[in-house]
């Protein structure tokens, strides 16, 4: 028995007592349905039978309500032998039934007085406990044995225990009203409280389950608690994973559909009205609904409220409303769904509202219908519902006999696809290409077909209308125009014999089309040019533009605009907005390009571990058809992030990506090949590293896409030369940088050209080219950058033999690197290869230092003293990290020194130059990485 529940029992267990006693009782129970009277009645019964009292039971039940003394048979039949006597008045009612379909029986109230008779004569002998559940479906005939029954039980040892249905408002029979006047004991049967719900819920030993959650399920109902209980035991038996601790299952739906149905044939009609309507139902137009009265929905709206189903009109939770909507026949549910949008229709309900009753009809019933789906289709993306809207479009296109207007459908179902999953487009695009190659679409409605076309690498196609659109002057295409060509400068790069990108006489950007126009035109140029102050407010006119109404191209070109300029705290500032907006809206597109935007930024402030997640996480968003070429964007990100961080095997395996082949001749396919090279120089293979950035100026040149802000190549080659010791050539290429347009307006670009400047240069030249390269990172707070600056300047220190500006240089440069997650080395060792010298040995300027050094222990001894970790030490020389530390502990001892610091003074400058084959052997590389290093080259 339920916690609270067992005072009831113990009331009754007195009335028990009473009667054993020879002083009949009647206890009445009653509540509302599925209220527990049953479970009430059960125990009471187990606790009489327990007690040796003769128990009788019986249940009202509809169907025989009509059926003279049918409690009373069941009753008889169920008696113990000790009441055999009653089995004659099962013989006589039967003996009185026609033979015959049905149960049809004729009037037997002059049996009454002889079977009450006989039920009293049994009480003489011993008590008697007579338990009827559902009093208010008995047979009248019943009803008077009853009554007479309770006219004279004050002096039997009788005790009847009655259940009723609780139904305020609703008149009873005379008899029935007659027989509960004036009951000895009253018990009603309430709802659980939350206590109650809890323990039944968690089970004999088990866990407490989460009151509120469970409470929402069942409303106090027991019969609902007691089947969510059972459910959750078949779930914690057969080891359920979905982690859900009050997940709905088979026994709790039934038993919502159980207190729907079993009581009242007009619950389950309501009560499937109510789930139909949702948030609309009420009495009224649940009655409209239905075609019936407002009385008798009203007064089965107020049972199942009661019962712990309904509030306020509507389901306590979606779970019962799911099971009732499970129950309705196809049929059914289309016919009552189609009836609900026409009355919300009418009644001037939100067109979202109506739309969602119209698609789960699965009709369109008249012309009224498409154009409330074709409304609610906007309305569900400016929600940010693109899944809504799309089963909007679709219903409409599906049933539109205009081939114009089904045309529009399904243009505006590319739009949305375009939002969330750019490859499920592509089944739409099909039947427009005709339509496209024969000229018959306007510029605003190609669009959406030659992005696809582009963003798949398939440019000859998109040729013939790319050129069509190109020349169209009307100033309602201007901007779709416009549109286009920002997408293809994006993808491709803004190369003069480009189609979109005629020779000749071309408007202004600045006197055609409107302000949105020209600002889509101005930010065209991007790419060769560089980012200047009229390119800037075009860009952030364009950020703070509407979502709905700008491509996700436009609103990257417009990021990248703002990072070209070093504008990186407001291109965060607007990347951040942008992206909560995508979230909220579900652009799921938007959210993957300006992810990878996002990412760019994290990587140009030395945020690695930022960079990699949020590149990671943009990814996963679309599927590789969806990121066609694009997906190089985000490829590149964690190429570089995680190579940053050291995680080299991690890269490699998106180097093993498949990518399409078209991606190597677009703006990404650029970015990858730089992305590629910096992983080829962090694994100790520069000609790998030289090929890729030689590839990138190359690409670079030939898309007019020469910007350091997109990839820096000159500079990435400077590297690759100076670890192959090509000095000269790469300081051209740093001189050529710094040249540059880009480099000479890009802090960042300049200050990495500086420190690798001061790699080429002399000693004296090194530390004014460095702090300026500090100075210019610390502005455009490039951190990975200033920390490979910081390394580079306190070895500058430490070779000019000042070791304790050294120190602290390296301290802070190691700071820089932690807060990266990086691995940052010296520029001065790890890529320069120092002049030859004619001098003599270091270890006979020195006496016999290095001589007493064995030849393992002097490369350790010249790798440590250049500021080299234990690790990369052992990589270098193939050796574990325990050698390496006996090797140092010994190179201590015989050098007089207690620290690594000391070593550089041991260990001049020409010794370094003689043996700078130690210098420039690689680290060792995994089986992984020289497998894929082979293939790629």
């Amino acid at each position: 028995m339920q916690i609270e529940r067992r005072s009831a029992l113990a009331s009754v267990e007195e009335s028990l007592e009473e009667s054993f006693s020879g002083r009949g009782q009647l206890v009445l129970a009653s509540g509302v349905i599925a209220g527990g009277k049953t479970r009430l009645l059960a125990e009471i019964s187990r606790h009489a039978d327990e007690s040796g009292a003769l128990l009788l039971t019986a249940t009202g039940v509809r169907e025989e309500h009509d059926l003279d003394l049918a409690a009373i048979c069941h009753m008889a039949a169920n008696a113990p032998t000790a009441a055999s006597a009653l089995r004659k008045i099962v013989e006589l009612a039967d003996g009185n039934t026609p033979s015959g379909p049905g149960p049809v029986r004729p009037a037997l109230d002059h049996l009454v007085p002889s079977v009450s008779a006989l039920l009293l004569e049994l009480a003489r002998d011993t008590p008697v406990v007579i338990a009827v559940d559902d009093l208010h479906f008995l047979d009248q005939a019943s009803l008077r044995v009853l009554l007479y029954l309770r006219r004279r039980l004050a002096t039997t040892s009788m005790l009847l225990v009655l259940s009723e249905w609780d139904r305020p408002g609703l008149p009873k029979r005379p008899l029935h009203a007659d027989l509960t006047r004036q009951p000895d004991r009253r018990i009603v049967l309430g709802p659980l409280s939350r206590a109650e719900v809890t323990h039944i819920a968690a089970g004999p030993g088990g866990p407490p389950m989460p009151a509120a959650d469970v409470y929402a399920l069942t409303g106090g109902n027991p019969l609902l608690t007691h089947a969510l209980a059972a459910d959750l035991r078949a779930g914690q038996a057969g080891g359920a994973a979905s982690g859900s601790r009050t997940a709905a299952g088979p026994h709790y739906r039934q038993a919502v559909l159980d207190c729907v149905s079993r009581w009242d044939p007009q619950l389950m009609p309501v009560a499937r009205a109510i789930a139909v309507l949702d948030e609309h139902a009420g009495p009224q137009l649940a009655a409209q609904l239905l075609d019936l009265q407002t009385e008798p929905v009203t007064e089965a709206l107020w049972n199942l409220t009661a019962a712990g189903l309904l509030t306020h009109h509507r389901f306590r939770h979606r779970e019962m409303a799911t099971a009732v909507l499970e129950s309705l026949p196809p049929e059914d549910a289309s016919r009552l769904h189609t009836h609900a949008a026409e009355l919300l229709y009418e009644q001037g309900a939100e067109t979202l509202d109506v739309a969602r009753h119209v698609i789960a009809s699965g009709r369109v019933p008249g012309r009224w219908a498409l154009r409330t789906l074709r409304h609610a289709a906007d309305h569900a993306l400016a929600a940010g519902d693109s899944e809504l809207a799309v089963r909007c479009l679709e219903l409409a296109m599906r049933n539109c006999e205009d081939e114009r207007e089904r045309r529009c459908y399904r243009m505006a179902l590319i739009q949305v696809a375009w939002r969330v999953n750019p490859s499920a487009a592509a089944r739409h695009l099909t039947p427009l290409q005709n339509a496209l190659r024969a000229g018959e679409l306007a510029p605003r409605d190609a669009v959406p077909l030659i992005r696809h076309l582009l963003w798949q690498g398939d440019r000859h196609t998109a040729l013939q209308p790319m050129q069509a659109i190109s020349r169209a002057t009307s100033p309602a295409d201007a901007r779709a125009v416009a549109e286009l060509k920002l997408s293809f400068d994006l993808i491709y790069g803004s190369r003069p014999t480009d189609p979109l990108h005629p020779a000749g006489d071309a408007p202004s950007p600045s006197s055609s089309g409107d302000q949105w126009t020209r600002a889509l035109t101005a930010i065209e140029p991007l790419w060769p040019q560089g980012a200047t102050e009229e390119t800037i407010r075009s860009a952030e006119y364009i950020l703070q533009g509407p979502l709905e109404d700008t491509l996700p191209e436009a609103g990257a070109v417009a990021l990248l605009t703002l990072c070209s300029a070093d504008q990186h705290k407001r291109a965060a500032f607007w990347s951040t907005s942008l992206y909560e907006e995508a979230v909220r809206r579900g652009a799921t597109t938007w959210q993957a390009i300006i992810g990878c935007v996002r990412a760019s930024l994290a990587l140009q402030r030395g945020d690695l571990v930022a960079a990699e997640a949020q590149a990671s996480a943009a990814l996963d968003m679309l599927s590789p058809q969806s990121w066609g070429v694009l997906i190089g964007f985000p490829l590149t990100h964690l190429l570089l992030a995680n190579t940053g961080m050291g995680r080299h095997d991690v890269a490699a395996g998106f180097l093993e990506r498949v990518v399409p082949e078209e991606m190597h001749d677009t703006v990404f396919g650029l970015v990858y090949l730089h992305a590629r090279g910096h992983y080829h120089l962090a694994v100790g293979l520069p000609l790998a590293a030289a090929s890729d950035f030689e590839q990138c100026g190359v690409l670079a040149k030939a898309r007019n896409i020469d910007n350091p802000s997109l990839a820096p190549w000159r500079n990435d080659l400077a590297q690759a030369l100076l670890r192959q010791g090509q000095r000269k050539k790469a300081r051209r290429l740093i001189e050529e940088q710094l040249r540059h347009p880009g480099g000479r307006l890009q802090p960042r670009t300049r200050g990495v050209s500086l420190r690798l400047l001061a790699a080429v240069g002399s000693p004296a030249e090194r530390v004014p080219h460095l702090t300026e390269s500090i100075a210019l990172l610390e502005a455009a707070d490039a951190r990975l950058e200033l920390a490979r600056a910081l390394a580079d300047l306190s070895q500058a220190h430490r070779e000019m033999g000042d070791l304790s500006q050294a120190r602290l240089l390296a301290r802070r440069a190691d700071q820089e690197a932690k807060a990266c997650h990086a691995e940052v080395l010296p520029t001065l060792h790890t890529t320069a290869v120092p002049e030859r010298s004619h001098t003599r040995p270091a270890d006979q300027q020195d006496g016999n230092s290095m001589t007493a050094l064995s030849d393992a222990e002097r490369k350790v001894a010249m790798l440590a003293a250049l500021g080299h970790t234990n690790r990369e030490i052992g990589h270098r020389l193939f050796i574990t990290i325990s050698t390496v530390e006996q090797h140092l502990t010994r190179i201590y001892r015989k050098l007089k020194v207690r620290k690594r610091t000391d070593l550089l003074a041991k260990i001049p400058q020409p010794y370094l130059s003689e043996n700078s084959d130690v210098l420039d052997s690689p680290p060792a590389l995994g089986e992984r990485g020289r497998l894929h290093a082979s293939s790629s080259h």
